[in-house]
């Protein structure tokens, strides 16, 4: 079996790219990388506001209130699955 050099072969195709198209695969990658941070802080900040507001609270409520008087089948009653 022969030993892959990944780095040797980065450069090698790297090295077949013309100036523009490395340009624009360098811009990619930011891209990706201001993309991922953006996701992240919406995330942190939708997250932050259905904790503050109270909703999971109010839809936790509502759910125990609409199944408050159905019988559940004895394997996945909640009281089943606790140890």
């Amino acid at each position: 079996m022969t030993n892959f050099d990944p780095a040797a072969a980065t450069a090698q195709w790297l090295a077949t790219l013309s100036p523009q198209e490395t340009a624009r695969a360098i811009a990619y990658t930011h891209g990706s990388h201001w993309l991922i941070l953006w996701s992240f802080l919406v995330s942190a900040l939708v997250a932050w506001i259905i904790v503050r507001t109270g909703l999971l609270v109010a839809i936790r409520s509502r759910v125990d209130v609409a199944v408050a008087g159905r019988s559940w089948p004895a394997s996945s009653s909640p009281q089943s699955i606790r140890p």
